[in-house]
This record gives structure tokens, C-alpha cells and sequence, in this order.
């Protein structure tokens, strides 16, 4: 009996695997009917459908397309990366490096084809293959600053790996180098890289010596870095000394500026200069934010607040919030070899400040500073934030966001990346909350649930929490952070969810910065979400503008110019055609987001085709136009 029921189990799992995957070939080859048709040997709608094949969980499948795609555009770039992602995806060690391979053939500047390679042969383990291929794109490089900034790269690679002295013996081999400079500043960023400053400083001071010597103009990108050390060590006398060198060899206005500012700084020397703020703290912290915003003054500025800073009292430092800010965010933090100060100065601070109630806006600024920086910056830092954190999880500084290079960043996303999620709970465990504060821990909970991939129990927890049920102008910071993290649930239904908790909260960001922010991520969310409905909501009002815009250009006069009357206000209005096509481009871009060109591409065969301010533009107008017709042409 007990065999028999097992077979029976047995029978019933292989029929459900026959079942579903009968419904993966009806879904892959519904989608292949929709998106391709007849048009087999379009490019782009087998590049589309493979695309969507792959978020969908159907790689292999997706391949197949890709590599169609690849096979009717044997020139395009843009089919070849994804053919070779989708080949890197599938393990396909080999014959993703052949297609990268080719695409630097067509493209040998192509500098992303190029770091995927890399990055690719890095997950691969093939780590001497990267290193290598690394050397190839030095010599490959067209002139210094490419060769430099390849040879930088390389430099990483190595650190990365622990291979700097494998590569400082390769150094002594390679030919790829155009000049003895050249070489001498590779030399002196790996051991800048190594944290052995003095020899890269003197490396470079050799070879300006024998440059002199053989009687030959140094490079003036030798003496530029040169002239930059000896500033970083605070050494004016040398930059000074450099500086007329470079201008002797290179009499430009711009050399002969950088030699004023270094002559008045030498007469006034920093220990000169700063001799009075020594005495007068108040007067240093009032002019810390314009010394440091000034190219002119921000290096001696800095460093000597760095060194000054600490000796101020607590009481005065906190009327330099701003400017305290704006060193550690600027000036220290975005580079990995002032860390080591940076923290030593930040800690001194953070202390000075916990001794001293009037100093909540200087502990402020402090924390402001931590808002986005590298989690292996940020784990320094994870106690401190741990502690604040738990002692008032209600602070909007929290959940407080700053616009980045990366989005939208707040100080818990800058925790959450760099502490552990046990670490985190424990510490949100180990503390009572009064009631007040419960929908905070509640919040940060369930951001470490997503941030984690626990989704299941993640959308559960939220759904029974109510926390995202009504939208509220106090709360908007927090819920983006925790709206960001539901991101990456990939489920259709999920995003669908979350494009409706955008979209309930766009009325709360009109006319503010962060619209178009959210706006761009609300649209991620739709599309995500493969709802119809969903979609046509979101691009309502992008065609609006769409097909209004294409009237106005309709109505261009012979100079390009549209004056309009309201007939409900009786307002006048005036447009250029070059403003109009801005607005057509960037809408037809968002529109192009949402999977919807040929909606683009219909207005435009309704209004522009054949019209004057259409075939024949000049000056500024042509790269809009240009740029419109791409995506149209990409729709069809």
C-alpha cells in the first residue's frame, strides 16, 4: 500500500511538471505571437521579447531571441551586450567572452562592453584573464588621460584581488606606457593605492628631475599631480616650485592663474593665514562654508579644520553645522584615503557634541553626514547609529532623504546596508518602546524583512500592519525608504501593489523636487506589474502632453514660433519650436519607459510627418528631432 500510494505521488508530481511546463510554452509562445508576429526578423521585437522572457524566469528561452536578434543586427551593439549578458547568465563561460570580444571589435572604445567583460571574468574566477584583459585596454587606450585612467582601473583590479605585487612585477614588462611620465604616475598610484604615499610622492619628484635633466619638458600632466600632492601634504614651497616649472614649460592663462593663486598663498602662508582664526574660533566657523566652497582656499581650509576643529568648544561648533557638514560630506568621505582622518575627527566631534546639550544641530549634521556613504564606511559608524536610532526611532532624521548620484538615500538605508539584520533586530528587540514609537520599529522591521528578500513574510506583516493605508505629508520619507526596498519583489502582483502606493502619493510631491523622482519610479512599478490598466492610468497624461505638443508644432510659423490664446482665460501663450520638440522628447522618452513609442510613433505620422518644421530644421532643433525619430523608428 505504502509503495502504491508513493507511485501514485510520483505520477501526480510528473504530470504538474508536464502541466506547467505546457503553460510556459503557451505563455512563451503568446508573447512571441503579440510582440513578434509576422516580423521575425525584426531585431528589435526579438530583442523585446527576450527581454520580457527573462524577467519572466524564462532564460533559456530568452536566449533564443536574443541571439535572433543578434542574428539580424550582426552590427548592433546594444544586441550583442544583452546576448552576452543573457549568455553570462546561463554560465555560458565561453561564449559570452567570444561576444564581448566582438563587440570591441565593431566598438574598441566601448567602455561598458569593456567593465562588463571584466566584471564578468571577475564572477567567472578567470581573475588573471581580467588582469590581462585589463593590460590590453591600457595599451589599447588613445591617448594619456585613457591610458591613466585604464592603468587606474587596473590598479583597483589588483587591490581588489591582493595581486599588487604581481602587477608591480608585470609593470616592469609592459610597453604600453607612451612616455617615462607616464609610467612614473602609474607607478606612484600604485603605491598611493598601497597607502605608501612618500615613495608615490617621490617617484614623481625623480622623474621631474630627470626630465630636467635630459634637458626635456616635463609632462604637464606630471607636473599637474605633483603640484596636487605637494598641496595634499600642506608643502605650498613645492607646489609653488612646480608650478612655476609648469608655467615656464606651458605659459597659459589658466597656468599662470593657478601660479597667482599659489604665489599669494606662499607670501601668506597657511600657518600665516590661520594664525588669527587660531585665536578667534568664532571667526574660522562663520567663514568655514566659504573657505571650503572656494577651489581657491578648500584644501588649506580643510586641513586645517581637520586638525583645528577638535580644539574648538562644543558650544561654538554647533554654529558651524553647516560647514562641518559640508567637509565631511565633500571633501572627506568620497575619498577612501582620508577615512582614516575623517572618522578620527568624526568620533572626536560626535563626543564633543554628546557632552553638551546645546549641540542637538551639530549631532544633527553629523549623522547628515553618514546619508549614503559606503557600507564599509558606514560599519564604522553602525554603533553610533544603532544607539541614536533606538533611543528615538520617531526622529524624521531617520527617515530623512537626500537626492544621490543612486536615488533617494536616507540615514536608515545608510544602517541597513552596513549592519547586519540580526544585528539590527537584536538592537531594536533589546530596547522598550513607548507606543508612540511603535510604528517606527514596525517600519524599520519590515525594511530589513524586504531588504533581506523575505517577501512573503514581509508583504504579510505589512498588509496586517496598516502603516501604508493612507498617505500622510509626515510619514512620506519613511515610507519611500520602505517603498524602495519592496522594489525588488519581482512578483507582477506585488508591483502592482506598490505602483498603486506611488501613485496614492503623487499628489503629496506635486510641484516639490522630489516629484519626478517618484513619478520615475511609479512607472517602474506599473510596468513591472504586466497591468494593463495599470499602464494606460500611468500614461494618460504623458499622452495628453504628447498630442498637445504635437498640435502646438503643428501650428509653428515660418520663424518656428506658436503664439496661443486660452479660450477659457483668454491667456496668451508663446512657444518655440525648439522648447516644443524638448517637450516632445522627453515625454516621448517616459512614454518609451512604459513600453508605449508606438503611441509616439502614431501621433507623429498624425501631426509632424512631412511638415516643414519636420524636414527641415536647424541649430538645436536638429538634435531634438534626431533624437525623437530614433524611438519612433525603434517602435516600428
Amino acid at each position: 500500500m505504502l509503495f502504491r500510494g508513493f507511485s501514485l505521488y510520483l505520477v501526480f508530481l510528473l504530470f504538474s511538471s508536464f502541466l506547467a511546463a505546457a503553460d510556459s510554452d503557451l505563455l512563451v509562445n503568446r508573447l512571441r505571437q503579440e510582440i513578434i508576429g509576422t516580423r521575425e526578423n525584426d531585431p528589435a521585437r526579438n530583442k523585446r521579447l527576450a527581454e520580457i522572457l527573462e524577467r519572466q524566469g524564462f532564460k533559456e528561452e530568452a536566449l533564443v531571441y536574443y541571439q535572433r536578434a543578434t542574428e539580424n543586427a550582426p552590427d548592433s551593439v546594444s544586441c550583442k551586450l544583452a546576448l552576452a549578458r543573457s549568455l553570462g547568465n546561463l554560465g555560458k563561460i565561453d561564449e559570452t567572452i567570444r561576444v564581448y570580444e566582438e563587440i570591441l571589435k565593431i566598438e574598441p572604445n566601448n567602455e561598458r562592453c569593456a567593465d562588463e567583460m571584466i566584471c564578468f571574468l571577475e564572477s567567472a574566477g578567470k581573475v588573471e584573464e581580467a588582469e590581462a584583459f585589463h593590460w590590453k585596454l591600457v595599451a589599447a587606450s588613445k591617448d594619456t588621460p585613457a591610458r591613466l585612467s585604464a592603468a587606474n582601473r587596473l590598479i583597483d583590479f589588483a587591490v581588489r584581488h591582493r595581486r599588487t605585487d604581481h602587477l608591480l612585477n608585470d609593470f616592469q614588462t609592459q610597453n604600453c606606457f607612451s612616455s617615462s611620465a607616464e609610467k612614473a604616475i602609474f607607478l606612484s598610484q600604485i603605491y598611493l593605492q598601497l597607502g605608501r604615499k612618500a615613495e608615490a610622492y617621490e617617484t614623481l619628484k625623480e622623474e621631474l628631475s630627470a626630465a630636467l635633466a635630459r634637458d626635456t619638458p616635463p609632462a604637464a600632466i606630471l607636473l599637474d599631480r605633483l603640484i596636487h600632492y605637494a598641496k595634499q601634504e600642506e608643502d605650498i614651497k613645492n607646489a609653488l616650485e612646480y608650478s612655476r616649472i609648469l608655467y615656464r614649460f606651458y605659459p597659459t592663462a589658466e597656468n599662470r592663474h593657478e601660479l597667482e593663486i599659489l604665489e599669494n598663498l606662499f607670501q601668506d602662508s597657511p600657518q600665516k593665514q590661520y594664525e588669527y582664526f587660531s585665536s578667534h574660533p568664532d571667526v574660522f566657523l562663520d567663514s568655514l562654508l566659504k573657505l571650503l566652497s572656494n577651489p581657491q582656499t578648500r584644501n588649506e581650509a580643510a586641513s586645517f579644520a581637520v586638525s583645528f576643529l577638535p580644539k574648538i568648544p562644543p558650544e561654538q561648533l554647533a554654529s558651524s553645522a553647516e560647514g562641518i557638514r559640508f567637509l565631511f560630506t565633500n571633501l572627506l568621505f568620497p575619498y577612501p584615503e582620508k577615512w582614516e582622518k575623517a572618522t578620527e575627527l568624526w568620533h572626536t566631534l560626535w563626543n564633543h557634541a554628546q557632552t553638551h546639550a546645546d549641540s542637538a544641530s551639530l549631532r544633527e549634521e553629523l549623522l547628515r553626514t553618514l546619508i549614503g556613504v559606503p557600507p564599509q564606511l558606514g560599519k564604522i559608524f553602525a554603533p553610533e547609529l544603532i544607539e541614536q536610532f533606538t533611543a528615538d526611532p520617531e526622529s524624521d532624521l531617520f527617515w530623512e532623504g537626500y537626492w544621490s548620484p543612486q536615488g533617494w538615500e536616507s540615514l536608515w538605508e545608510t544602517l541597513l546596508q552596513s549592519e547586519s539584520d540580526a544585528l539590527l533586530i537584536s538592537a531594536l528587540e533589546r530596547k522598550t518602546f513607548d507606543p508612540s514609537e511603535q510604528h517606527a520599529v514596525q517600519r524599520a522591521i519590515l525594511t530589513i524583512d524586504f531588504h533581506r528578500g523575505d517577501f512573503s513574510k514581509a508583504w504579510e506583516n505589512l498588509l496586517s500592519s496598516g502603516l501604508l493605508d493612507v498617505p500622510k505629508p509626515e510619514t512620506l520619507y519613511a515610507d519611500w525608504t520602505l517603498l524602495r526596498e519592496m522594489e525588488n519583489d519581482p512578483l507582477p502582483s506585488h508591483q502592482e501593489t506598490l505602483a498603486r502606493l506611488y501613485r496614492d502619493r503623487l499628489p503629496l510631491v506635486a510641484g516639490s523636487p522630489e516629484e519626478k523622482f517618484i513619478l520615475l519610479h511609479y512607472r517602474k512599478a506599473v510596468l513591472a506589474s504586466w497591468n494593463a490598466l495599470l499602464i494606460e492610468e500611468a500614461a494618460a497624461p504623458l499622452l495628453e502632453t504628447l498630442e498637445r505638443y504635437f498640435e502646438l508644432a503643428e501650428q509653428a510659423d515660418d520663424t518656428g514660433n506658436v503664439h496661443t490664446i486660452d479660450s477659457k482665460t483668454g491667456k496668451n501663450s508663446d512657444f518655440n519650436i525648439y522648447e516644443i520638440l524638448n517637450t516632445l522628447l522627453d515625454t516621448a522618452i517616459e512614454l518609451k519607459s512604459l513600453g508605449l513609442s508606438d503611441k509616439t510613433a502614431a501621433l507623429y505620422h498624425q501631426y509632424g510627418e512631412g511638415k516643414k518644421w519636420w524636414t527641415d530644421l536647424d541649430g538645436q532643433g536638429v538634435f531634438y528631432f534626431e533624437e525623437l525619430k530614433k524611438i519612433i523608428e525603434e517602435a516600428e
